[in-house]
């Protein structure tokens, strides 16, 4: 019984001091990883695309270095798979985009209708959920 306490008591330490090793690190996924769709992403068609701006519906957005990109499954990809005339999804924060998802306008009918009162989503956004309109 006190070797068990004991190697109890030493796998706790190790746990407890290891600082979270045994845990999966966060950050950003590899390419060909699939992420789920986020449901408040503006949608919208690509105008024209540069190496450092793309235009989504006459709206001017930059790209970093922090910039997602997935394709249509949802996989992980890269800027290369936007061109205009593609239709997507995407989050920005004051004009810098943070997520492109390739979609396809289907995808975009199964998600709760928006109704945007602003560039991005604001303590003012109406929207459409059920049928009922929300604030």
């Amino acid at each position: 019984m006190k070797k068990l306490c004991i190697l109890l008591l030493t796998l706790a330490l190790i746990a407890l001091f290891s600082g979270g090793a045994f845990c999966e690190e966060e950050g950003i996924p590899e390419e060909g990883t699939v992420e789920p769709v986020e449901i408040d992403l503006l949608t919208g068609n690509i105008d024209q695309v540069s190496s450092d701006m793309i235009v989504i519906d006459d709206m001017s957005y930059r790209f970093d270095g922090k910039t997602a990109y997935f394709a249509i499954n949802g996989a992980l990809a890269s800027k290369s798979i936007l061109s205009p005339g593609k239709f997507i999804g995407y989050l920005h924060e004051e004009g810098l985009l943070t997520e492109v998802r390739l979609m396809t306008p289907e995808e975009d009918e199964k998600r709760p209708e928006r109704v945007r009162t602003g560039g991005k989503s604001s303590p003012g956004e109406v929207y459409q959920e059920g049928g009922v309109w929300k604030n």
